[in-house]
């Protein structure tokens, strides 16, 4: 009976011992996620995209990592905001930029405006 109990207490506790490295190494991989976000900027530039609106682009800013980026863009329609995850990736060298080919702000009496962001970033 003694051994019994000292192996369900030594499986016990290997599982805890599983399950605190587990959260160690998410708590590491969003802390990671986070500065791999400090390196990317998004924003709009020069020429015009249609209708005088600016072209919107993200870039990678570290030095010499690269990185993978997932963004969102947040927009209104029907007079309501939308918040939309934009599929697919962009995988950025370190120091490029990449000019976004989706929606573009349009000024004037529509007055559409496109909002990109970050939705998440690693490093590769």
């Amino acid at each position: 009976m003694k051994a019994i109990t000292t192996l369900v207490a030594i499986v016990v506790f290997g599982f805890a011992l599983a399950n605190y490295a587990h959260a160690q190494d998410a708590t590491s991989t969003n802390k990671t996620a986070k500065m791999a976000e400090q390196y990317v900027e998004v924003g709009s530039m020069s020429p015009s995209c249609g209708n005088g609106g600016k072209t919107p682009y993200v870039k990678n800013k570290h030095s010499s990592k690269k990185i993978d980026i997932k963004l969102k863009v947040t927009y209104l329609y029907q007079g309501q905001q939308k918040v939309k995850v934009l599929p697919g990736n962009w995988r950025i060298a370190a120091g490029k930029t990449h000019k976004l080919t989706t929606r573009c702000t349009i000024p004037g009496p529509t007055s559409q405006k496109f909002s990109y962001s970050v939705h998440s970033a690693t490093y590769m």
